[in-house]
């Protein structure tokens, strides 16, 4: 997201030939991207009737569509190869509401949400992963198919919850500062991934490699763990905040304001 106009809008950048190209850029309201591939989503005001939808486009086709309309409020929609979730607000006195579908087809929605807020979805494969306060404190689901059930519902928050469809992780301050989990639904098993006396925020899973900040020294830096092998990177430590990472095909990207204002900045992974 891009506010060089004094608006919020969209920008791609190709990455083979460093070119960058406004994909929603104007007067109009477009903001927070998510990318899987080479599909783009992406929330748009339609001021005409003052709502909110979720557009996307297909990089190499050029083809855009429009997936969801009629939304309250803008927020950071989640995509996978399968999978769209979102959150929106439809009625403010009962909260926030987790939202799921097929990427370019429909299910039926459920008659009765939960109760609640539920907040922060992410996809991966056809499974969605969002927070819930329905029991008081933030709690961690889960939703494939029509069935939603908690992840973790134990002491403290858990919250901003990342799944690649295989595992899901957390951060979670169950021992007073933000420490990562993760699940896995196969399984069943519950693991604590970071144990420092810092906080390790903001997770993001995809393609075997988590990303997090992290402020061990001082401030937020990125850091990320390839689950394959078990072993911890530290992508940047330097001035300013890294806050924000992403990750995807062995790609880390994040917003930095080192130089003042706020930039992206990129990592590439090389693997053994």
């Amino acid at each position: 997201m891009d506010n060089r106009t004094e608006n919020p809008d969209i920008y791609l950048y190709n990455l083979i030939e460093n070119v960058e190209w406004p994909l929603a850029a104007g007067t109009e309201l477009d903001m927070y991207p998510d990318i899987r591939n080479d599909v783009v989503v992406w929330m748009h005001l339609e001021e005409e009737f003052d709502a909110w939808a979720i557009r996307t486009l297909d990089i190499p086709t050029v083809n855009r569509t429009q997936l969801v309309r009629g939304l309250s409020v803008p927020s950071r929609p989640s995509i996978s190869e399968e999978t769209l979730a979102w959150g929106d607000l439809p009625i403010a006195a009962f909260g926030w509401d987790v939202q799921k579908k097929p990427l370019y087809s429909t299910e039926a929605r459920e008659a009765i949400p939960p109760r609640g807020d539920q907040m922060n979805p992410d996809a991966g494969g056809t499974l969605a992963v969002y927070q819930d306060n329905q029991n008081g404190d933030w709690d961690v689901y889960m939703w494939s198919g029509q069935t939603r059930k908690p992840v973790f519902s134990g002491p403290g928050d858990q919250t901003r919850p990342t799944t690649d469809g295989n595992l899901i992780v957390w951060q979670d301050n169950r021992n007073g500062n933000w420490d990562l989990y993760s699940y896995d639904p196969a399984t069943g098993k519950v693991t604590q991934l970071t144990s420092d006396p810092s906080d390790q925020a903001r997770p993001h899973l995809r393609d075997g490699i988590l990303v997090w900040q992290d402020d061990r020294e001082g401030d937020w830096d990125i850091r990320a763990r390839d689950l394959s092998t078990g072993k911890e990177m530290e992508i940047f430590t330097g001035p300013g905040d890294q806050t924000d990472p992403r990750t995807g095909n062995d790609k880390i990207v994040w917003v930095d304001d080192r130089k003042g204002d706020k930039d992206v900045y990129m990592y590439e992974i090389y693997r053994d």
